[in-house]
C-alpha cells in the first residue's frame, strides 16, 4: 500500500477525543500549539481486522470474567518463534496490563527495598520511577555520547555495578529514547557482566519487532 493510501484509508483525527497526545498539551506543557513528539501514539486508525474481532465480542453484549485461552499462548509462542526464532514455553509466560506495570512487578519480586538497580540513562522514564516509586535505589549509568550518537561504555557499566552493588538491571532493547539498536557483541557482554555480579536483569522488548535487517 502506497503512503497516499495508507494516509487517506487510516488517518483519524485525534482533537477533541480526550486525546493525551492533542488534548493535554496545554496542562502538560503549558501551550497548546506544539508538536507532540513525546508519546509513543498515533493518529491511525487499527487494522480491519482487529475493529472486527473487537466489534464481533462487543456485539455478544456480556461481558463477565473470561480466562486465557490456549490460543492467546499458541499466539505468543508462534509469534516469537516465527519472527525471532526463540521458542517459548507457555509455563514461562506471565499477563500484566502493560510494560509499566510489568517493570513495577519485576523490581518488587526480585529486590528489597534500598538495593540498588541499574539504568542506562537517557531511557524511557518509567524506568526511573519503578525504581525510585519502590523504594529502591536508582543508580544512572549515562550512555557514551559522541557526535549525535549513543552507545555502550562496558567499563563505566561494570564500574557502576561494582560501586553500587548493583541487585538488578532493567535492559531497554532497541533502546527508548535514543534508538540504539543494540548489537550481539554489546548483548553479550551486558549479559557476561551481570551474570559474574549476580545482577538480575529485566528485559523491555516492546520494541523487538521495529528493527531493521
Amino acid at each position: 500500500m502506497k503512503a497516499k493510501e495508507f494516509i487517506e484509508r487510516y488517518y483519524t483525527e485525534r482533537k477533541g477525543t480526550s486525546s493525551l497526545k492533542w488534548d493535554a498539551l496545554k496542562e502538560t506543557f503549558g501551550a497548546d500549539d506544539l508538536i507532540p513528539m513525546w508519546i509513543a501514539d498515533t493518529e491511525f486508525k487499527a487494522p480491519e481486522c482487529v475493529i472486527e474481532s473487537l466489534t464481533e465480542r462487543i456485539q455478544h453484549g456480556v461481558y463477565g470474567y473470561s480466562y486465557v485461552p490456549e490460543s492467546f499462548y499458541e499466539a505468543v509462542m508462534d509469534w516469537e518463534y516465527t519472527h525471532h526464532g526463540y521458542k517459548l514455553q507457555k509455563e514461562w509466560i506471565r499477563i500484566t496490563p502493560g510494560v509499566v506495570a510489568a517493570l513495577y512487578w519485576s523490581v518488587n519480586l526480585l529486590t528489597q527495598p534500598g538495593d540498588a538497580i541499574l539504568a542506562l540513562t537517557p531511557v524511557y522514564y518509567p524506568f526511573l520511577d519503578s525504581i525510585k516509586d519502590s523504594g529502591r535505589r536508582l543508580v544512572a549509568c549515562d550512555m557514551a555520547y559522541e557526535k549525535g550518537v549513543f552507545s555502550f561504555d562496558a567499563a563505566a557499566f561494570e564500574k557502576a555495578i561494582v560501586d553500587n552493588d548493583v541487585k538488578m538491571y532493567i535492559l531497554c532493547s532497541p533502546h527508548n529514547p535514543v534508538g540504539h539498536v543494540w548489537t550481539y557483541e554489546e548483548l553479550q557482554t551486558m549479559l557476561k557482566i551481570c551474570k559474574k555480579h549476580n545482577v538480575f536483569v529485566v528485559s523491555d522488548e516492546i520494541h523487538q519487532d521495529l528493527t531493521f535487517d
